[in-house]
């Protein structure tokens, strides 16, 4: 079969590769599509500290049972399920977690082979492309319920893809969101989707008047100007991880002693968090179809990488 097979950090390639061999517990099932994460890029070319290579990447995917003519999400988590983790409803942080993608091989392939109890049956006829958000959409889900944001005002930082599903998940839990861009291009880009989702945006830091703030894009600057949005006792939702090359400065954990501000870490998501995704996605598919820029062959995507580090992409969908 083809797959996307990444042999070490910059060295990837699409192959030929021997199908998989179903296994006790599991199902080998067709690709149906797979959206490409960012994360996707920075391990082809960086690694992960959860890569175990050789590898075939790929974790925002949804598969087609053939013979059921069925199209499922797939969690891409493989939990222990008897841990205290598991066992308390936070298999995302169980240590014996294998993820699709990272720890076995993912979506990037013509089939793949997953824990049946990952498959997630997709409600009705929703578009195969709008199943593969399940995951990012779960993941800002999962983040979300760690704060209290039922009539509270939130700042999302970065008008990226998962930016703009946090938006529209805040509204949905009953809260209000303000969306904080100022790069003009993605301010340009994002207009129509936040238009369509009366979603408010600025590009002025706003500063100290909010309850709860989440950075939605990596780097120094949006984690500073999350946490100098907050009002004392505010909540900072720690969403998109730092790269390895960012150096906090004191300043900002100063900020966590002397105004009595809250942090609050948030990993990955759970196998119930892509089915609330799900039923979110097939509420406004409409909405949610403005993210998807393109879909693309499998072939096309080693070329595609190096473009998702300019963080300027909505969704691309490699479609089987």
């Amino acid at each position: 079969m083809k797959a996307l097979l990444l042999r070490s950090p910059g060295e990837f390639s699409c192959t030929e590769v021997p199908s998989p061999q179903e296994k006790k517990g599991e199902r080998v099932l067709k690709v149906a599509s797979c959206a490409i994460c960012r994360t996707d890029a920075k391990i082809c070319r960086d690694g992960h500290r959860d890569l175990v290579l050789p590898r075939i990447p790929g974790h925002e995917f949804c598969v087609f049972d053939e013979a059921k003519k069925k199209l499922y999400a797939v969690w891409p988590g493989g939990a222990c399920g008897t841990c205290e983790s598991c066992l308390g409803g936070a298999e995302n942080l169980c240590p014996e977690m294998r993820i699709c993608g990272f720890h076995r091989d993912g979506g990037f392939a013509e089939y793949v082979s997953v824990p049946e109890k990952s498959l997630i049956p997709a409600p009705g006829s929703m578009p195969q492309s709008l199943v593969c958000l399940a995951e990012p959409l779960a993941c800002v889900l999962n983040a979300l319920s760690k704060a209290d944001i039922k009539s509270r005002e939130t700042l999302i930082v970065g008008a990226g893809p998962l930016g703009l599903m946090a938006a529209v998940a805040v509204r949905t839990l009953g809260g209000k969101a303000l969306l904080l861009e100022n790069n003009p291009e993605k301010v340009h880009k994002c207009a129509a989707f936040c238009e369509a989702a009366k979603i408010n945006m600025t590009r002025e830091v706003p500063r100290g008047g909010f309850q709860v703030s989440i950075n939605a894009a990596s780097g120094i600057t949006p984690l500073s100007s999350a946490l100098g949005a907050l009002r004392p006792r505010g909540s900072f939702i720690f969403f998109s991880g730092l790269g390895g090359g960012d150096s906090v400065p004191a300043k900002l954990f100063n900020d966590f002693h002397y105004r009595e501000l809250n942090l609050i870490g948030a990993y990955g998501c759970t196998r119930a968090g892509m089915e609330e995704a799900l039923q979110i996605l097939s509420s406004e598919p409409s909405l949610f179809s403005l993210l998807i820029e393109k879909k693309i062959a499998l072939e096309e995507l080693p070329d595609l990488i190096p473009e998702l580090f300019t963080g300027m992409n909505f969704k691309i969908i490699v479609e089987f």
